[in-house]
């Protein structure tokens, strides 16, 4: 059995029992405050979507059926939009400076990569097989050229994004709708689909929200930033 991350797919087993997600609005952590938002790699590959539709039928008893996110990789959260200067601030409120930063700096590394000899490389990902946090499997992404890792110090420049667990490349299948054995779980994770890496390339980073009344409803695309044209431009 490979994994691109083992130490994942170790404090899975280690967990023993998956954490499962329940239906609600969770005010203690929206505290009122509608809309959560992230930076992310929209998934447009068939192939891949394949993949993550074999995979998750394969897992569709374990997971909560209402899961209606759009093929991500998620790069960096941002916290809870605050359209204005609110009397009581918190440590996870996104405001319009706070994007305006990250964007003149998106672009700005964007630039710098472009005079790289070869920045198509730069921006190449894997998509690999099955493994899971407590809370949800998903298949895995390869970062071999740093770039997610890089975008991440640039939107994170203090490296906090209010997650408990150590930041894993993934797209998510789903979320565990109750509380089941992870040794259960993890005995097919290496034949239950092909694991031969399928590569993509990030050309766009897209700025996500979604209600946070309910965490598993549609994203919404708020914002694009060209990182790699497609066109022969550079």
């Amino acid at each position: 059995m490979s994994f691109y991350y083992p130490q994942v797919y170790q404090t899975f087993l280690d967990g023993r029992f998956t954490l499962p997600s329940r239906s609600g609005e969770y005010p203690d952590w929206h505290k009122g405050r509608e809309h959560y938002y992230c930076w992310a790699v929209s998934v447009d590959s068939a192939a891949i979507a394949s993949r993550w539709r074999a995979a998750q039928q394969h897992y569709a008893y374990y997971l909560r059926e209402d899961y209606h996110h759009q093929l991500h990789i998620t790069v960096a959260v941002c916290g809870f939009w605050q359209p204005k200067d609110l009397t009581t601030a918190h440590n996870d409120d996104y405001t319009p400076d706070m994007l305006e930063r990250q964007v003149k700096d998106l672009e700005a590394m964007a630039s710098k990569v472009a005079l790289h000899n070869h920045p198509e490389d730069f921006w190449s990902l894997d998509v690999g097989g099955v493994n899971s946090f407590l809370s949800a499997p998903f298949l895995e992404v390869r970062d071999d050229h740093g770039a997610l890792s890089e975008l991440r110090q640039l939107l994170l420049p203090n490296g906090e994004d209010f997650r408990s667990e150590v930041y894993c490349p993934h797209i998510t299948l789903g979320l565990y709708r109750d509380r089941f054995e992870t040794a259960t779980i993890a005995t097919d994770f290496s034949s239950a689909i092909d694991t031969m890496p399928l590569k993509m390339n990030i050309q766009t980073l897209d700025l996500l929200s979604y209600d946070a009344r309910s965490p598993t409803s549609p994203l919404r695309r708020e914002r694009s930033i060209e990182l790699y044209p497609t066109t022969d431009t550079l």
